[in-house]
């Protein structure tokens, strides 16, 4: 919840930095892996923090990379042994993706440090990986360094992703309730978070195309500057509760409805969307409404 726009002393918190990632990330939540890498922190990571993440990337690529590869994690590249030319950086094929309504689409999820030392995480259609050098292209926007050409790292990654291919996991388009097999149905947020009676009994899935969630301020900030002036008042109270309506239409078996507030310049209708807003995301994301 975001009380950013607040003034003065109502203000309560201060706003978290967010790790700049593409709109081309996919978000993971896996198994025994680090959280995915367009969860915001709590706090700036240290030195330290980050040079433990890169030689933990380092030693699970070096559990699955080919045998005529080595990874060198001091100097974030992976090379050949009859070489010390750098092929590539840190790379690590995660998870086979297929999507669980019809068992199509799949891709291979990646994990990747870029060159600011940032873990990352991206996506390729194996349709995609078998042919062109589009995939090595979009990594190259994305900050990740190669050092051979797109046939020689597409051929690298075709090696290594075949046998052993990573473990299978569920491929999500969108945010949102989701039925997997086996499992009940769970609740994905747009950073790719999920909610779950059990997360700990959910599959490996990725939200493709995920994106950070902005936090700032407090639950208290937020609840006495924001929530508390609902009350007598009905026009914010039905904004703030059709912001919370989302993840709940679903349990309720509930179809989705549009709302459509209108009145004069100054009536309030901006600052109504504004605070709706704030639950999920920055309210100063929503321009004037006249």
């Amino acid at each position: 919840m975001d009380d950013r726009f607040l003034e003065g002393d109502q203000q309560d918190g201060k706003p978290v930095d967010n790790p700049l990632i593409s709109a081309d990330s996919a978000t993971s939540r896996l198994a025994r892996h680090p959280p995915p890498a367009c969860i915001p922190k709590e706090k700036a990571e240290s030195d330290g923090d980050k040079n433990d993440a890169r030689h933990a990337l380092a030693a699970r690529i070096q559990a699955t990379l080919p045998g005529n590869l080595d990874v060198d994690a001091d100097k974030e590249t992976i090379h050949f042994f009859s070489s010390p030319k750098p092929v590539c950086g840190l790379i690590l094929p995660v998870l086979t993706l297929r999507r669980p309504a019809t068992g199509d689409g799949y891709a291979i999820l990646f994990e990747f440090l870029d060159l600011s030392g940032q873990l990352k995480s991206t996506f390729c259609d194996m349709a995609e990986l078998a042919s062109g050098s589009g995939f090595a292209r979009r990594l190259t926007g994305l900050g990740f360094p190669i050092h051979v050409s797109p046939k020689e790292f597409l051929e690298l990654l075709r090696t290594w992703t075949a046998r052993p291919q990573p473990p299978l996991g569920w491929r999500l388009d969108r945010a949102g309730w989701v039925s997997l097999p086996e499992c009940d149905r769970v609740f994905v947020q747009p950073d790719g978070r999920v909610v779950a009676k059990d997360v700990d009994a959910v599959p490996n899935l990725a939200l493709l195309h995920a994106s950070p969630l902005p936090r700032a301020g407090s639950l208290p900030g937020w609840s006495s500057g924001v929530a508390a002036y609902a009350q007598g008042n009905p026009l914010l109270m039905v904004a703030l509760s059709a912001s919370f309506a989302g993840p709940l239409l679903d349990l309720a078996e509930m179809e989705t409805v549009g709302l459509n507030f209108y009145g004069g310049p100054g009536s309030g209708k901006s600052l109504l969307l504004q605070s709706a807003q704030s639950v999920w995301n920055s309210p100063v994301l929503i321009s004037t409404q006249n």
